[in-house]
């Protein structure tokens, strides 16, 4: 029997994947590099881009950084390099459905590479920067450990992104993901293109509540329940962004504690074990608004039963069935998703 390429079946890859709206023929691979690139920068450090501290001699406890900063590789704003880092390489890994026509090794090789040429070529400039600056952001040791830490969470997030390209599964991973990233990431561009003051900030829990609950409504519409294996993996979605949220509590809580300059400052194995503490303080239920998170349970859950296609009809075992699991599609990012239904 002769195999059935990606391109005989648009419209059937195209539902697998949950992403109806994308062409079979995308981008050329040539153009995810650039593209990934500036995704991992732009977008992901948009909050800290617009905050204006990226170009300005802002002193802090290591001492002001005179020139340009692309990425915050300073203790002082871990909190924007982890989130910045992660969210960025999230959505540079995702790029790949745009090419998802192409093969598959092809697609992921493209995102790596400009998601790594932008952390490597900003990181060098941030690092040349804040050694000219001198103090404690220049010391060897501080540098390298935040320098690690934007390398691990710029991976971890380009790894989570690039999963889309696995099916309905990975989409769904992806969107938890992003929707634990996703709502501090939103409040940080607000903060800086509305006209709102210091004291005027009671709009920012909802905001960020909500907008988690809407991008966790889609994770879980998209992964749907059929087959019924599938609803398993409804907690551990839900947990994801919950537990994100927690993380990124505990990270300011340690920049705090790193960066008071005070003489009882904590060393840093006791500041870690005091962020773990908080972390799983904020993890409790009454430590954050709960309705939107039980909102987006229900809306999801009626979106996957809207979603579940028609009982068959009498004449069978569906034919349309069958003739899905004797296909042998070509290894394409398109078509992964046919070998596990398979």
């Amino acid at each position: 029997m002769t195999g059935v390429t990606e391109h005989d079946h648009p419209d059937e890859a195209d539902s697998d994947t949950g992403a109806p709206g994308l062409r079979r023929r995308g981008l050329p691979i040539a153009a995810l590099v650039p593209l990934s690139a500036v995704t991992w920068w732009v977008v992901g450090f948009l909050p800290w881009l617009l905050s204006g501290t990226a170009g300005s001699d802002r002193p802090g406890r290591g001492g002001g950084h005179p020139g340009v900063l692309p990425v915050p590789l300073t203790v002082e704003e871990l909190g924007s390099l982890v989130e910045g880092a992660a969210f960025g390489g999230l959505l540079a890994g995702a790029l790949g459905l745009l090419a998802r026509s192409a093969p598959r090794g092809q697609v992921t090789a493209a995102t790596f590479s400009g998601t790594v040429l932008a952390a490597v070529t900003t990181g060098a400039v941030s690092t040349m920067t804040l050694l000219r600056g001198g103090g404690v952001a220049a010391e060897g040791a501080v540098l390298g450990m935040v320098c690690l830490v934007g390398a691990f969470c710029t991976v971890v997030g380009w790894a989570v992104g690039a999963a889309v390209m696995l099916g309905r599964p990975g989409v769904s991973a992806a969107l938890a993901v992003s929707a634990g990233l996703g709502g501090a990431w939103l409040v940080g561009v607000l903060l800086h293109i509305l006209p709102v003051g210091p004291y005027d900030l009671a709009w920012v829990t909802p905001v960020r509540s909500w907008s988690v609950a809407a991008v966790l409504t889609m994770a879980l519409i998209v992964l749907g329940g059929r087959p019924v294996r599938r609803l398993l993996l409804w907690p551990l979605l839900i947990l994801i962004p919950w537990l994100i949220e927690s993380g990124l509590t505990a990270v300011q809580y340690l920049v705090r504690s790193l960066t008071t300059g005070s003489a009882g400052v904590p060393g840093l194995p006791e500041a870690l074990d005091a962020s773990i503490e908080v972390f799983w303080l904020a993890s409790a239920p009454d430590m954050r608004p709960v309705l939107p998170w039980v909102v987006a349970i229900v809306v999801g859950a009626v979106g996957a039963v809207l979603r579940l296609p028609r009982a068959a009809g009498p004449d069978g075992a569906d034919e349309e069935h069958r003739v899905r699991t004797e296909r042998r599609p070509v290894r394409t990012s398109a078509s992964v998703v046919e070998e596990e239904e398979r």
